[in-house]
């Protein structure tokens, strides 16, 4: 890296000058405690170094911004790590500058120092937060069968027919059926429903409900979320960035991984059911006639139990889907 100047003569122009250039820049900022500065436009981050001091800053919860204690030498060095977003770099910057005016003017210990400028940057450094355990479930299901698709369909197909980050009706358009996901961790097949279009087939095309029941395991007979994404990453090859795009509108980001160490199992064989006149669903073609101004009516959720309910077949190509589940 290159040596630059002190932090507090940079401009935003400078700065986004800097992170133009593409190329790693250090600025040792004289004062006490000494500080460095990286700018590193390759790895997408900037790097703040100083002296290590006792408590360690309490970020571990935060987005965009990581905390290290490393060797330097005789030394120990306390660095802080901002991952900058799209056009992001001078609210980056911003937040680091933030910590040293904290650290070298005010003379305040660094725990502190960063607790204050997490106050005032609010937004580069949101707290994390892991999908709520309804959403993990069904995101599980919906990769799992996406999985299975992916061999039987092979992975072009197969992700470009996985609707549901889509917000479109059903999850999976495949051929001339539609299949709906549905995935719990009760000992009983009970499913949430959202909205009254859920379950609503389209005219022509038969609908069937796949549910999956899951449990949580131990790490040698199951596995996390970001272990099935991970799979599932790998088998998807080229379609990897139309995956990730899907994945992103579902609400997963990578940076959060560590936040969903569950192992998760499949606790017994998925099974189908179709979606016809005599499932028990809630529809607008069911209540049109018999609930007056249905359109101001929204956000309707219930819950159906499918345990005593006979399955049915799943149709070609994804009829072996059962089975491989349990391989």
């Amino acid at each position: 890296m290159t040596d630059g100047g002190n932090l507090h003569q940079l401009s935003d122009e400078t700065v986004a000058a800097l992170w133009a250039a593409a190329a790693p820049v250090e600025l040792p900022l004289p004062g006490v405690p000494p500080c460095t500065l990286q700018i590193d436009p390759g790895a997408g981050t900037l790097h703040l170094r100083t002296a290590y001091q006792l408590p360690e800053p309490d970020i571990g919860t935060l987005r965009n911004v990581d905390f290290h204690a490393v060797a330097d030498g005789h030394d120990d060095v306390a660095e802080i790590v901002v991952r900058v977003n799209d056009g992001g770099v001078q609210i980056g910057y911003g937040f680091l500058a933030a910590i040293i005016s904290q650290l070298q003017q005010d003379a305040r210990p660094l725990a502190e120092a960063v607790a204050t400028a997490v106050g005032q940057f609010r937004n580069l450094t949101m707290a994390r937060s892991p999908l709520p355990i309804e959403r993990e479930i069904g995101l599980l299901g919906e990769l799992l069968f996406l999985d299975y698709c992916m061999t039987a369909l092979g992975p072009q197909a197969a992700v470009s027919a996985w609707h549901g980050p889509l917000a479109e009706e059903h999850d999976f358009a495949i051929g001339s059926v539609h299949v709906e996901v549905k995935s719990t961790a009760s000992d009983r097949r009970v499913h949430v429903i959202h909205g009254l279009d859920q379950l609503e087939p389209l005219t022509g095309v038969p609908l069937v409900l796949v549910s999956i029941q899951l449990t949580r395991s131990s790490p040698d007979s199951g596995r996390t979320l970001p272990a099935v994404i991970a799979a599932v990453r790998v088998h998807a090859g080229a379609q990897r960035g139309a995956l990730d795009a899907k994945l992103a509108a579902l609400g997963w980001d990578d940076f959060d991984a560590d936040l969903y160490d569950t192992p998760w199992a499949v606790r017994s064989a998925p099974l189908a059911y179709a979606v016809d006149e005599d499932f028990p669903a809630i529809t607008s073609n069911r209540l049109g006639g018999a609930v007056p101004h249905l359109g101001q009516i929204s956000d309707v959720s219930y819950r159906v139990d499918l345990t005593d309910r006979d399955p049915t077949a799943l149709p070609h190509p994804i009829q072996d889907f059962t089975e491989w589940s349990q391989q």
